[in-house]
């Protein structure tokens, strides 16, 4: 069989059932790391892979091969046995035709393949009497957890994964340098011992932000793997600048601190185009503002390929790269205040949805939305809304 360039994508699909499924922060922190690290430890496992970008649940990576259909469904059953607890797909497309033409190919195999799977990870059959999963109330349980309780295998092994990662997050995405302990639940984010914030004390801010255009943006590219590569890179290089900046700041701030070590601070969204923090409610807006001007000189990179006229795989270069470089690079944002006992992955959403209400205001500036729910409701339509404007940043 002769050796041909292909494409090949890696998506985590069905998120909302490893994500969304408990509000217990550890299992869905725990998730989130399972679905960046699988992707971006493959080239490891397979070496014949070349990174073009890997962002949150996705990876996409070139490989020169004479089997790309053997690669995949090696790919697969690696995913398969070491994530068992979560839903992949991994397909291919030669790149014959250019990239663009091979991306599309490429995504749309994964969405054919999605919907040929079942939404979740089928757990293994077990022998238990334990009923029902005591925080997922869906899956059988099997693991114990407190006095009286279990939970499913799922659970027990997204919690393990999320408390180790409490620990290794800001470590392995920023270096050693920004080793630093996080509080372990919203409760203890939350907590006022000294009553220094007074009605603020117990609540909570959860921040989303997403970007403005971003995958329009990648479209004026050049039709390669460099250029795609080129603005992730970049795109991910200020997300660090912003992180750093952000813990720097929160290491030398009583208020942002737990006693005088852990950070109160919880990251559960972290890659491609969105950002999901949590910090406390007094920290809210600062934590907001501390983003929007950071990133308020964020632009688009210059085109690799058209500065070198590459065009490999077909594809044409764009006609310069003074056409893409320069452009800024906003995000819509949403922000809600709450108590730390709202239903996280209510809170969640709702500050997604006024992110996407942003959106349909304006897709150029760096815009935001607050809401205050003064109610555990856990659905913004029964909350009640004490204040609520359109800002720009």
């Amino acid at each position: 069989m002769s050796v041909a360039t292909h494409l090949i994508r890696v998506e985590g699909v069905n998120l909302a059932a490893v994500l969304d499924d408990t509000d217990n922060i550890s299992v869905r922190r725990g998730a989130s790391a399972m679905l960046r690290t699988a992707a971006r430890d493959l080239p490891v496992r397979f070496p014949s892979l070349r990174k073009v970008t890997v962002e949150a649940s996705v990876g996409l990576f070139e490989v020169e091969s004479g089997d790309p259909d053997g690669l995949v469904t090696a790919m697969a059953a690696y995913l398969s046995n070491t994530y068992p607890h979560v839903t992949f797909v991994v397909d291919t497309a030669p790149l014959d035709r250019g990239f663009a033409a091979a991306l599309a190919e490429v995504i749309a195999r994964n969405r054919f393949r999605q919907f040929q799977q079942p939404t979740v990870a089928v757990p293994v059959a077990v022998a238990t009497t334990g009923g029902v999963c005591a925080l997922d109330r869906v899956r059988p349980a099997a693991v114990p957890f407190k006095p009286g309780h279990r939970v499913s295998a799922s659970v027990a092994d997204r919690l393990a994964a999320g408390r180790a990662q409490r620990e290794r997050f800001l470590e392995n995405t920023l270096g050693a340098a920004y080793k630093v302990e996080t509080a372990d639940h919203l409760e203890e984010l939350s907590v006022d011992p000294d009553g220094r914030y007074g009605n603020l004390a117990g609540k909570i801010a959860v921040i989303y932000l997403d970007g403005n255009q971003f995958g329009t943006l990648k479209k004026g590219y050049s039709d390669t793997a460099a250029a795609r590569g080129a603005f992730d890179d970049c795109v991910q290089g200020y997300r660090r600048r912003f992180l750093c900046h952000l813990i720097e700041h929160a290491r030398q701030d009583p208020d942002f601190r737990i006693g005088d070590a852990a950070l109160r601070l919880e990251i559960l969204l972290w890659g491609g185009d969105e950002i999901l923090l949590v910090v406390p409610a007094w920290k809210g807006m600062e934590t907001l503002q501390r983003f929007y001007e950071v990133s308020t000189d964020w632009v688009t990179p210059p085109d690799p390929s058209a500065l070198s006229g590459d065009s490999r795989h077909g594809g044409d270069p764009a006609p310069a790269a003074a056409d893409v470089s320069g452009k800024p690079l906003t995000h819509a944002g949403g922000i809600v205040f709450c108590s730390h006992k709202t239903p996280i992955a209510e809170a969640t959403a709702t500050a997604k949805n006024l992110a996407e209400a942003v959106k349909d205001v304006t897709r150029e500036e760096n815009r935001f939305d607050y809401l205050i729910l003064e109610s555990i409701s856990g659905r913004e339509s029964s909350a009640t809304a004490s204040a609520r404007r359109w800002s720009s940043a």
